[in-house]
């Protein structure tokens, strides 16, 4: 190959290969937070494949300071055999990420609208802890501050009639641990409270930080809703005493469905909620033979106990713990999704046979850092048509 082609395809073929050894290390990353393992060998493993990531940049650059990275890149080595693993692993992931454009498990809500509730202009960035996190919070284009009020329209076809309307707040991920002030998680609730929600779900990762515990009093024992508001617990959760953060939730109004179905009877028909915490958790309680034309609604902490919801023919199902991504690429969508299916499931709507999937973005944040991807509260109302 002539020199001059060469210049131009060797750094082509470096970026590429650097592009699917990043989707390699965060393939690996994201499964690994999908499984119920320990968090310190989590962290541990989490920590070994960001120093592994560090090692192919590192190992380019010293071969290209000592002269040899074209000679090395050309020929039969380590380097050059792991640099076409990993252009074969980036061509993969494109063609996978395209496929799942196409993916006829994803829907979109039969109707949709989307504020947003700017909570910087409302609070001021004084609700988010001094320091590296409002340092971040403070970012050009970070919408840490920004949330999506969404309403969404779901068709239900076995929605008994008498439910035709019903509406389901759904919040998941507050992460209450100071970074962001609890003067923001009020003013969520006033949000939802402002609908009027028949139903208020919350899918897990709530309070990750004791001192927080005592936010509950003010913000979650707020919310109203016609029918009640029913919990699970999630990973982030672990971090406090369970069992006290069960029993302050209880106190606050939410009813525990983690263990233990509710049926409700609402004008007539029949509702049956359910919870899965799974893997962290103790997996769900049997579910009750029930008659057919209950409807069936699951709250899962992970999109990737949707199996078990599809299995147990609930008819629709309510995850978080993905955040979205966090921080996505246009089109591309997410980056990093802590689920065992990588970013396929990191938000939005699926169905797949008897059962609706809605994946949230969360409410609140792990890290400080929101782009493309906002944090959401969501209005979920169900409809028989369709």
């Amino acid at each position: 190959m002539p020199d001059s082609l060469v210049a131009i395809a060797l750094p082509v073929a470096l970026l590429v290969a650097l592009a699917g050894h990043a989707t390699l290390c965060g393939a690996f990353i994201n499964r690994l937070h999908g499984w119920g393992w320990r968090r310190h060998a989590v962290d541990a493993l989490t920590f070994a494949a960001f120093l592994y990531f560090l090692a192919f940049p590192a190992w380019l650059a010293y071969a290209w300071l000592d002269g040899s990275l074209r000679a090395q890149a050309s020929g039969a080595g380590p380097l050059a055999l792991y640099g076409w693993a990993c252009i074969a692993v980036a061509v993969v992931a494109l063609a996978t990420r395209l496929a799942w454009r196409l993916d006829p498990q994803r829907s979109v809500p039969a109707g949709r609208t989307t504020e947003t509730l700017d909570l910087r202009a409302q609070l001021g960035p004084g609700v988010v802890r001094a320091g590296v996190p409002r340092t971040l919070a403070s970012l050009p284009g970070n919408g840490l501050l920004q949330v999506a009020v969404e309403k969404n329209t779901l068709p239900c076809p076995r929605l008994p009639e008498p439910l035709d309307g019903l509406k389901i707040a759904m919040l998941s991920d507050l992460h209450m641990s100071g970074r962001l002030g609890v003067e923001y998680f009020r003013a969520v609730v006033d949000r939802v409270n402002a609908w009027s929600p028949d139903l208020v779900a919350l899918c897990g990762d709530l309070v990750e930080r004791p001192q927080c515990m005592p936010w509950i009093d003010s913000t979650i024992a707020r919310l109203e809703a016609t029918h009640g508001v029913y919990g699970i617990l999630g990973n982030h959760d672990e971090k406090v005493d369970v069992a006290e953060l069960r029993q302050r939730l209880a106190t606050a109004g939410v009813r525990d469905v983690s263990s233990q179905t509710q049926t409700l009877m609402i004008d007539g028909a029949g509702l049956l909620i359910a919870g899965n915490e799974a893997p962290w958790f103790a997996g769900p309680g049997d579910v009750p033979a029930i008659d057919p034309e209950t409807f069936r609604l699951a709250l899962l902490h992970t999109p990737d106990q949707w199996p078990w919801a599809i299995a147990e023919q609930f008819d629709l199902a309510l995850a978080g713990h993905t955040h979205g991504g966090q921080v996505c690429l246009p089109w591309m969508g997410a980056i990093a999704c802590p689920s065992r299916h990588g970013t396929r499931y990191a938000s939005g709507l699926f169905r797949r046979g008897p059962t609706t999937l809605y994946v949230g973005r969360g409410t609140g944040s792990l890290a400080p850092l929101r782009y493309f991807c906002p944090p959401e509260v969501t209005l979920l109302t169900l409809t028989c048509s369709g």
